[in-house]
């Protein structure tokens, strides 16, 4: 009995402990990116993107970690081109397979340090209604995926997408953001982006 109860609350003690750190990654990372934005209101999309499009995107990118952002050949953008990967394609794959079975919950208030943002369906968001009754520059969209963490838990990466509702139009701190722990802050060293060639 006492075995179990002790397996029990060793349980809960690394699942709170994986949560608080998935909490400090994305409010650690907002902190910085609202600093320089000129908001007066935040509107979040309630249900995360998913995290296997993240260690999907992820996975790309590590494939041509050796190609230049300069190559047509680049799927992938990577800014800045050199960095460290926490995950090689071995743990890509068996992250690929785990996070099939798993469900992220909805964004809510209690996921945020800034405690003003307002959630909606994405469904409401994009609704023409919407945009028209809320219409301002100050005001801006996030859609993101909840962080995921390598196994030391001093690297994470997580999808954001800010848009205007003015206009749609996005950052340049948006795609797959890495983030490290240093300290007690997680830093950003890089952002994955989608190559656009015109």
């Amino acid at each position: 009995m006492k075995k179990a109860l002790l397996l029990i609350l060793l349980f809960v003690s690394i699942a709170g402990s994986a949560q608080k750190a998935e909490y400090d990654v994305v409010n650690d990372f907002l902190e910085v990116e609202l600093s320089k934005k000129d908001y007066d209101t935040i509107f979040v999309i309630e249900q995360p993107l998913q995290k296997t499009k993240s260690i999907q995107m992820y996975k790309e990118a590590f494939k041509q970690k050796d190609v230049s952002n300069a190559s047509s050949e680049k799927q992938i953008w990577v800014y800045p081109e050199t960095i460290f990967w926490p995950w090689d394609e071995k743990n890509v794959d068996e992250i690929e397979i785990k996070l099939q079975k798993e469900n992220d919950k909805p964004w809510t208030n209690k996921d945020f340090k800034n405690q003003n943002f307002i959630f909606y369906p994405e469904k409401i968001v994009r609704s023409r209604d919407f945009i028209i009754s809320n219409i301002s520059a100050n005001k801006y969209v996030f859609n993101l995926s909840r962080p995921l963490l390598n196994k030391n838990k001093d690297f994470a990466i997580f999808q954001f997408y800010p848009s205007f509702l003015v206009g749609g139009g996005s950052s340049a701190n948006d795609g797959l953001i890495l983030m490290e722990k240093k300290g007690d802050k997680w830093i950003q060293v890089a952002v994955m982006q989608y190559a656009v060639y015109n």
